[in-house]
């Protein structure tokens, strides 16, 4: 395994005998959970010992919408007999149920994606393009599903429909700027490691400086309909495997709901490219080889990745300063990410930026 790849996996908690036999996942079959636990609360394990390995994902009944999951499901069943091989297919149990509930949690099994993510300093060319393909490949199968009338509110198709993540965004914004800046940046740097302060300064200085701005263009948004689909909507670099430089899974998509596909696109490339014109220009031309994007669709990646920058190098602080119950691999895990944004904020000033509207 490739010591770049991030942990796939959850907490070393033991998986209840009951949801191995709703599987029919028998000995000699072994599970192994390995790695940090994740942001979402949720716990996965691979389970060797028979072929295919399978993947068992325990979710939090609480926070799940059992119709909510069924739609996705089976869009993720749509995809995978689409001829989309990265792309796993959730297994029903042997009573043909989606899942079982023991307990708090909600198991459902899927076949183990090989690979690994890429998370060197500079992503090669190949691996670039290969993304782009895969991700326009996934976007022109999920605008055929046809959601069930109950799961349309989150998984249908539009060909034009304001952006949610833009109407969301916007609010956001505006609330985040509504708070007292002032008192909270000396709360953070009183409270945070001094080696954050830096990413802190950085965040908050370019929220103050353009956060209004960023909102009233996102504002401008819902009159300006644009193609909405299922789409990922939390697509980051760890959530892409590679086996050398073809995709061989995109994984966990568990937040995925209709949006427009430059929703995806400008979280993935801004994971995977950082501030890297060339690297977007290269993934793009890859993406748009397969579906092509639309004006609208190409306009509104500027703001989304401004945006996204933004509000996510902001939750990372309140994630860290507010931490309750995070281990020290996620706080190791969110102070990475907070570097991240204020890097790509820092970037944005001299040029360097993926896309014009930084400035």
């Amino acid at each position: 395994m490739n010591t770049n790849s991030p942990p796939r996996f959850s907490t070393a908690h033991s998986i209840p005998p009951g949801v191995l036999r709703a599987f029919e996942i028998g000995p000699p079959a072994t599970w192994e959970a390995v790695g940090r636990p994740g942001f979402s609360g949720a716990r996965v394990y691979r389970v060797t010992g028979q072929h295919p390995p399978w993947c068992l994902k325990a979710l939090p009944v609480a926070d799940v919408d059992l119709c909510r999951q069924k739609g996705l499901q089976r869009l993720l069943r749509h995809l995978a007999t689409g001829g989309l091989n990265f792309v796993a297919s959730p297994r029903s149990t042997a009573g043909g149920e989606p899942w079982i509930i023991e307990h708090i949690w909600l198991w459902q099994c899927e076949p183990w994606l090989p690979g690994d993510a890429d998370l060197s300093a500079r992503t090669e060319r190949q691996r670039l393009q290969a993304a782009g393909r895969a991700l326009a490949i996934w976007h022109e199968r999920a605008r055929h599903f046809q959601p069930e009338p109950s799961e349309a509110v989150w998984f249908r198709s539009h060909p034009a429909e304001p952006s949610p993540a833009a109407r969301e965004r916007a609010a956001l914004l505006r609330q985040s700027l509504a708070t007292d800046f002032h008192a909270f940046r000396p709360l953070a740097l009183d409270l945070l490691p001094s080696k954050l302060h830096p990413a802190v300064e950085i965040v908050l200085g370019e929220m103050l400086r353009c956060g209004a701005e960023v909102a009233r263009e996102l504002e401008r948004w819902p009159a300006r309909p644009l193609p909405i689909q299922p789409c990922l909507r939390d697509l980051w670099r760890e959530h892409v495997l590679f086996d050398g430089d073809e995709v061989s899974g995109i994984i966990d998509p568990q937040a995925a709901r209709c949006d427009s596909p430059a929703v995806d696109l400008a979280r993935l490339l801004g994971s995977l490219c950082g501030s890297r014109r060339e690297a977007w220009t290269t993934a793009l031309d890859a993406y748009r080889e397969v579906r092509p994007l639309a004006p609208v669709e190409e306009a509104l990646l500027p703001v989304l990745d401004r945006s996204g920058c933004l509000l996510a190098g902001l939750h990372w602080i309140k994630r860290l300063l507010y931490r309750g119950e995070m281990v020290d691999s996620q706080v190791a895990a969110g102070c990475d990410r907070l570097w991240h944004f204020a890097e790509r904020l820092a970037a944005a000033p001299d040029g360097t930026g993926p896309l014009p509207l930084w400035r």
